[in-house]
Parts: structure tokens; C-alpha cells; sequence
């Protein structure tokens, strides 16, 4: 266990699930040239379109039911499900197409909604496993698994479009052997996780004390203010849960007792500087749960400024009840964030759908290397989300940068170059340097995860995980219309590629509309409207 922690098993298992929900996911858009092309199929550009789009009819309809079902009925069945049984799926998607377009698109369409629960129920593990110190190194390696999967997917699926697989004088290689292999591997997958994950390090049999007692150490609920300093430094205090019950001590740290007090208390946490402004109180109930937690923060003109936090005890009683919804599509901080995220939905998933198209059919690259090609747009992006962070974070603690003003800078930078460069890929005739601009669109993307990624939990700390989900699942909206719109624009204006160059034209001008919305309405601090519990 001192070699290989157990978390770190446990983010492995995450990374790799992740990994071949995204193989799964981006498979269809290497195959479906081939399967198109062949008799027993022969889809339109419109068919391919719709068998694109599929997936992201159940992705988007299940995300919020998944995230609900995940916190009441916990997470590492959901977790493993919904990679077991999209895995089992897969091995059927040849036979459906073969055989029924409709069957072929209602399969797809459950592969996304059983996909869906990925996500929600991995945020589950992160609270319990991951101490504080390591979360800016643990969640980003979970969460890196879509970018690997998406770059081992676009690699081998291209690879094996042109293999012929002979097994007993049938063969199952070509564009099916995409479907089985990958599907296989989810089902060999799932094994090793339904033995070795826990979703609560204490249920683990074989970690130790002392890794334990790390985990434990400030790691059970991290609660942040979003409050910033006069130097935009972001103030956060961890949370201890109720079981076992912690005393903090004036410098903030621990100790661990049992407690069998019946009676409500409260706790408080002051800084030893004096010249700090901040303190944390909290109210437990005769359950031990957490009731209120309340930070003050003495702002730079002598008001003393409050925000309400609460736990995740806390969240299940009173959060869960209290989604302040009405302010989520009315408010112009959310409804920024959510346009902003439908439009990072309409670039990303649409990229990530119809690229080996466009480096087929527009480039006029062989099928097989398109997949590979595929590949470094993606390293690009993985690269760059981490450089990015880097950089942003920098900024933000050497510089005294404004946490708004990376949060600006980020997503203009984003959204900025992504529609440069789309705009300058459309108009390039020498395949290679649309490809090369093709990549210089992925690296900027990435800097989305400084700007948009992170101002969930600026305006709404206590909903950003429900917040984040509603954005996600408009996100994959644009998912399902991205595809039919490219396939409808690639086959009504075919002189001169001017269907991808309006496809590409459109996306820039809806990205500045949502950096005039951003540029505007973004904000940097907590929202009360957005942040506190509502009674109905």
C-alpha cells in the first residue's frame, strides 16, 4: 500500500472506467465511413448524422436522473454500470445495423444513457478519497481519462477499419471489430472493479492507518467561500464529517475522537493572524450532522460580509430539497454559464463526432489514417488543459492577478481562438496546414477548464455539482444537433467545401455571442440567488 496507495487504486479504476466510456463513445465516428460504404448498410450523409447524433439523445435525457440516483443509492454500482452495460451494448451495434436503422439508433441512444452516469457518480469518490493537498493532482488524472480514451479510440479504431479479423473462415474484423473488441474490453473491465472498488476508504480491507489518517486529514468536505482577498486569492476551509467527530484547533488542525453527545454545539475557526479577517462556524444538530456552517470575511470596506455553507450531511437534507431552479434558468450569471456551455457542448461534441469526416471527406485523408490523425488534436488538448491551469494558477497567486480576470482571459482565450482558427481551417486549401490549424483549435480549447469549469463553484458553491449537470446535459444537446447540422449543411452546399465553411463560419459567430454574454454577466463571486436554499 506504501507503493501503491489505495486512492490512487481507486483513481486508477476511475481513469480506466472514464477511459473506455470515451472509447465507446468516439468508436461510431471512426466506423461509420466504413459502415456507410458498405451494401449491407449504404447510410446517407444524413444517416450518419443521426447515428452521431444518437448517443447524445440518452446521454443528455439521463445525466440529472443519474446524478440523483447516484446520491441516494450510492455510486460504485452506477459507476461500474455504466460501463458494463454500454460494454454489452456495443457487441450489438453491428447486428442492429445491419439489420435496422431505427433499432441501430435506439442502441446507440442507450449506450449514452447508461454512459451518462459516469460522471455523476465518479464526483462521488472524490470527497471521501481524495485528501485536499492532492486534489489539483488526482481529479485532473480521473477526469484526463476522457482525453486518453478519446486518443486510444480515434488510434486503434482507425487501425482496425482496415483488419481483417478471420475466425473460422468468418470474418469479424473491418469496421465490426471495432464494436466487439472495445466492448469486450468494458466487460473484462468490469471484474476489477466490482471486487476492489469501495466507496468509502474505511470499507477498504486492506488500506492502512496511515494512509487513512491522510485521507482523513481535512479531506472529508471541502467548503468553499469564494471569497477572494484584496490580492484575489481564493479563501477555502475544509470541513470535517461527522463520523468520527474532529475538534479543530486554532492552527486548523485536527484531532480525532468519538463523540456520543446527544446535544446540539457549535464549532468555530478563527485564524492565528490577527490580521486574518476570516472565520468559520458550524452548528451540528442531535444527529451530528452539520446544520449551518457560516463563513465571515471582513471585506476591503469594513463590512463584514457573510456566506452560508453547508456539508454534505447537510446537502442531503436541506440542498437536495432546496435547488433554487427558477434562478438557475432566470438568473443572467446562470444563464451565461449554461450558453457558454452549450456552446463548449456545440464545439467539443461536434469535433469529436464528425472529425474523421472532415479529414476524410474535406482533406481527403485515407479512413484508416484519419483515426490516427485524430489522435493529436486530442494530445493537443490533454497537453494544454494542463499547461493552461498552470499558467492561469501563476498568475493568479505570483502576479496578484483577479480571480474574474482569469476567469475573462481564460474563456476568451478559449472560445477566441477556437473560432480563429475554425475560421482560418475553413478557408485553407492545403490539407496539411488545415489539419496543423485543426490542432491549434484543441490546444486553445483547453483553456475552457480555467474559465467555464471552474466558475460553477465561483457563483454557487453549494449547487455547483447540480449546476454543473444542468450546463452539461445542454452541453449535450448540441451534441445531438451538431451532427444533423453538419451533415444537412455538407450535403445541400457541396460547391467548394462552403458546407463546412458555413458549419465553421456559424460556430465562430455563436462563440463571440457567448463571450459578449461572459464579458458581461460572469462573475467571480458567490451568487446568493444561485447559492441558497429555496423553500417550496
Amino acid at each position: 500500500s506504501i507503493l501503491f496507495p489505495r486512492r490512487w487504486e481507486i483513481a486508477f479504476m476511475l481513469f480506466s472506467g472514464a477511459t473506455i466510456t470515451y472509447i465507446l463513445r468516439v468508436n461510431m465516428s471512426v466506423a461509420v465511413k466504413a459502415m456507410a460504404e458498405d451494401p449491407d448498410i449504404a447510410w446517407s450523409d444524413y444517416q450518419k448524422g443521426l447515428i452521431l447524433s444518437s448517443f447524445y439523445w440518452g446521454y443528455a435525457f439521463g445525466m440529472i436522473p443519474a446524478a440523483k440516483v447516484a446520491q441516494k443509492y450510492g455510486a460504485k454500482y452506477m459507476f461500474g454500470l455504466s460501463v458494463l452495460i454500454p460494454s454489452c451494448l456495443t457487441l450489438l451495434v453491428p447486428v442492429a445495423c445491419r439489420n435496422s436503422f431505427p433499432l441501430a439508433l435506439f442502441i446507440r441512444s442507450l449506450i449514452g444513457l447508461f454512459e451518462s452516469a459516469c460522471f455523476p457518480s465518479a464526483y462521488f469518490f472524490f470527497p471521501h478519497w481524495v485528501p485536499v493537498e492532492e486534489r489539483t493532482v488526482l481529479i485532473p488524472f480521473v477526469l484526463s481519462g476522457m482525453y486518453f480514451g478519446e486518443i486510444i479510440g480515434f488510434a486503434c479504431s482507425g487501425t482496425l477499419v482496415g483488419t481483417p479479423i478471420v475466425i473460422s473462415s468468418v470474418n469479424v474484423g473491418g469496421w465490426q471489430s471495432v464494436f466487439y473488441i472495445f466492448g469486450a474490453v468494458g466487460i473484462l473491465w468490469y471484474p476489477y472493479w466490482y471486487f476492489f472498488a469501495y466507496e468509502r476508504p474505511e470499507d477498504h480491507p486492506f488500506i492502512t492507518k496511515e494512509e487513512l489518517a491522510l485521507i482523513h486529514q481535512g479531506s472529508y468536505e471541502s467548503v468553499h467561500s469564494n471569497s477572494h482577498d484584496s490580492k484575489g486569492s481564493m479563501l477555502s476551509h475544509s470541513l470535517f464529517k461527522s463520523t468520527p467527530t474532529h475538534s479543530v484547533d486554532e492552527e486548523g488542525s485536527s484531532d480525532a475522537h468519538s463523540t456520543h453527545s446527544h446535544n446540539s454545539f457549535l464549532f468555530s475557526h478563527n485564524s492565528h493572524n490577527s490580521n486574518d479577517p476570516r472565520s468559520l462556524s458550524a452548528t451540528k444538530n442531535n444527529n451530528n450532522h452539520i446544520t449551518s456552517l457560516i463563513l465571515s470575511h471582513s471585506q476591503s470596506d469594513g463590512n463584514m460580509r457573510t456566506v452560508s455553507l453547508l456539508s454534505e450531511a447537510a446537502e442531503l437534507q436541506v440542498i437536495a430539497n432546496g435547488t433554487p431552479w427558477k434562478a438557475f434558468f432566470t438568473h443572467p450569471a446562470a444563464i451565461t454559464l449554461l450558453v457558454n456551455n452549450w456552446m463548449y457542448g456545440w464545439i467539443g461534441f461536434t469535433l469529436l463526432s464528425e472529425m474523421p469526416t472532415y479529414l476524410t471527406d474535406v482533406l481527403g485523408f485515407t479512413l484508416e489514417s484519419a483515426g490516427f490523425l485524430c489522435v493529436f488534436p486530442y494530445l493537443a488538448l490533454l497537453i494544454s488543459t494542463l499547461a493552461f491551469s498552470r499558467l492561469f494558477e501563476t498568475l493568479q497567486t505570483d502576479y496578484n492577478w483577479q480571480v474574474r480576470t482569469v476567469r475573462q482571459v481564460a474563456q476568451f482565450t478559449a472560445f477566441g481562438g477556437v473560432s480563429l482558427g475554425l475560421v482560418v481551417c475553413g478557408f485553407i486549401v492545403d490539407p496539411y496546414s488545415a489539419y496543423s490549424c485543426m490542432i491549434i483549435v484543441q490546444f486553445f480549447l483547453g483553456a475552457i477548464h480555467s474559465g467555464l469549469s471552474c466558475a460553477y463553484n465561483d457563483v454557487s458553491p453549494n449547487y455547483s455539482s447540480v449546476l454543473f449537470t444542468v450546463g452539461n446535459t445542454l452541453g449535450a444537446t448540441a451534441g445531438i444537433v451538431g451532427p444533423i447540422v453538419v451533415s444537412l449543411c455538407t450535403e445541400s452546399l457541396t460547391d467548394d467545401n462552403w458546407g463546412w465553411k458555413v458549419v465553421f463560419l456559424s460556430t465562430a459567430v455563436m462563440a463571440s455571442c457567448s463571450l459578449i454574454l461572459w464579458a458581461v454577466f460572469q462573475s467571480s463571486e458567490v451568487v446568493p440567488e444561485l447559492n441558497t436554499p429555496i423553500r417550496y
